[in-house]
């Protein structure tokens, strides 16, 4: 006899399962199977959890895309799943901290994303993403001393690109332009061959110059930009603000030079065009 259409559909998903070594049962229904059966086959609740983590980022991005669309349903549908992944990442492994704050920042609520934070820093205090995400809050809340103490301790615990990039972003964000380049510069020495760390010091330097007139600062925003592009000429972004601050600058051959440049590397964008 022919299969029923709901059995189609348990087959297939149970050979996508296996293709992740991870039981159908486990990924598509939800349900938690004994640790025995989990070791037969080779993986561990922390795998399962660390799988359902991913889902959760792939779900979250189809939010994103969604809402940029116009289309609230499907994205709410997304956000929803999502939710749903980073509880089983959480089941799954209940040490991890991130599916905690990943469900924080899936909901529009404030207060929820505050006990998502809390939850994160009472699993592990030193949870460098809750410390981040801690600190963020705090600063944006006008909290900026506890704020900033948090991101400190984020720093102290890992010195990274990330950490510094964050504090950076949160003084920026303060009008603290001179403490939020130097945290840049702090990214740039990590790893030199960033592109996207010299382009987010290159806009700090940019609004710096908006409140001091101090044409030098601006100059230093082109050589990052130019910095940018040497080490990744395919992201046309830098191009386009490189063409933009140039002509804001009152350097109009230039800029539009750059500006064309731009629009020929991608022309079915419509960013290049628009500046």
């Amino acid at each position: 006899c022919q299969p029923r259409p709901g059995e189609l559909l348990i087959n297939a998903a149970r050979r996508f399962a296996d293709e992740w070594g991870v039981p159908c049962e486990v990924y598509f229904l939800g349900n938690r199977v004994d640790d025995a059966e989990l070791q037969g086959r080779g993986v561990t609740p922390a795998d399962i959890a660390k799988k359902y983590q991913s889902l959760g980022s792939i779900s979250s991005g189809y939010a994103m895309s969604a809402d940029f669309r116009g289309d609230s349903a499907k994205a709410e549908e997304h956000r929803q799943e999502a939710i749903f992944y980073y509880m089983e990442a959480h089941k799954f492994d209940p040490t991890l901290s991130e599916p905690l704050l990943a469900v924080g920042r899936l909901s529009n609520d404030e207060a929820h994303r505050e006990m998502a934070v809390k939850a994160a820093l009472k699993l592990n205090p030193d949870s460098v993403p809750a410390l981040l995400e801690q600190g963020r809050q705090l600063c944006m809340t006008g909290q900026e001393d506890e704020g900033f103490a948090a991101l400190a301790r984020a720093i102290d615990i890992d010195p990274s690109i990330t950490t510094y990039q964050a504090r950076a972003n949160a003084y920026r964000f303060l009008d603290r332009y001179e403490a939020a380049y130097a945290d840049y510069t702090e990214a740039i020495q990590l790893d030199p061959d960033d592109a996207e760390n010299y382009a987010s010091r290159a806009e700090c330097l940019k609004d710096w110059a908006k409140e001091t007139s101090d044409s030098r600062l601006l100059e230093q925003a082109l050589d990052d930009y130019a910095a940018a592009i040497r080490l990744d000429e395919n992201d046309n972004t830098y191009r386009t603000e490189l063409g933009v601050t140039l002509v804001e600058m009152g350097r109009y051959d230039e800029g539009i030079d750059e500006l064309t440049e731009a629009v020929k590397a991608e022309p079915e964008s419509f960013y290049p065009l628009t500046q």
